[in-house]
């Protein structure tokens, strides 16, 4: 494990803001720790106020100043919000833009925090334009979501799923490759992939796959015989990167 500083904030009446920050042993599975391990830990700030004379409780603060530190950073749901603006009018470099989603994620599936404040900071990346912040954004919903549909499962939840397997794929994430390219054949002998997921195998396995893949494919478009099926055959085999 490493440190793990959390981020306390306090506002006073009279506009005074105090920054209260705790250390633990951050563990990835949520272990507790039994050491109770302490480090020295040095600590950059990069802040935004309005006013020094009037510190509003909207104005933000991001530890680790372009994330050259080795320690994650746990802020409050208030204090995460207020990090929303800066990262999507890209105030913050893309390390810390990445590196805040990251940290978030590990803490969400340590149980160190709420996925809903996961995902409502996703929505400040919808303008993200840089590969690395995004190939880890959908590396991290990929673990989140799996390859298969869970009980109960919000059918949102359902629809995303395809997109973030066909986003990771894209992206050459060989764990993904690999799992479609197992999936596929067994498919095609008769262990059906589920709909939901069945166009994001077809495009990886198109992309990555070889003629015996092509070939694969334009006998399942031959015989499908749902319209939708054939749709998702045909868009696949357009992604080949073989001509």
């Amino acid at each position: 494990g490493y440190p793990l500083v959390t981020v306390i904030e306090e506002q006073q009446p009279n506009q005074t803001r105090i920054i209260k920050l705790n250390q633990q042993r951050f563990i990835a599975d949520g272990s507790a720790d039994d050491e109770n391990l302490q480090w020295k830990i040095p600590i950059t700030i990069f802040y935004k106020i309005k006013s020094k004379d009037n510190i509003s409780e909207n104005d933000w603060i991001k530890l680790n100043y372009n994330s050259i530190g080795l320690y994650r950073v746990k802020y409050e749901s208030k204090t995460l919000a207020c990090l929303s603006e800066p990262i999507a009018n890209k105030k913050l470099s893309p390390q810390d833009r990445l590196m805040i989603q990251d940290d978030v994620a590990a803490l969400c599936n340590a149980d160190h925090q709420s996925f809903v404040d996961y995902l409502k900071l996703l929505l400040s990346y919808k303008d993200e334009d840089n590969f690395t912040v995004w190939k880890s954004i959908a590396s991290t919903m990929g673990e989140k979501l799996g390859w298969d549909e869970k009980e109960n499962e919000n059918p949102l939840v359902a629809m995303l799923r395809p997109m973030i397997l066909s986003i990771m794929g894209k992206s050459g994430d060989q764990a993904i490759i690999d799992e479609a390219k197992k999936r596929f054949p067994s498919h095609i002998n008769g262990d059906l992939i589920d709909s939901n997921i069945r166009a994001a195998v077809y495009i990886i396995v198109s992309l990555y796959g070889d003629e015996n893949t092509q070939e694969e494919l334009r006998k399942l478009y031959k015989t499908a015989e749902m319209t939708e099926e054939k749709v998702r055959l045909l868009c696949s085999m357009g992604q080949s990167l073989k001509p």
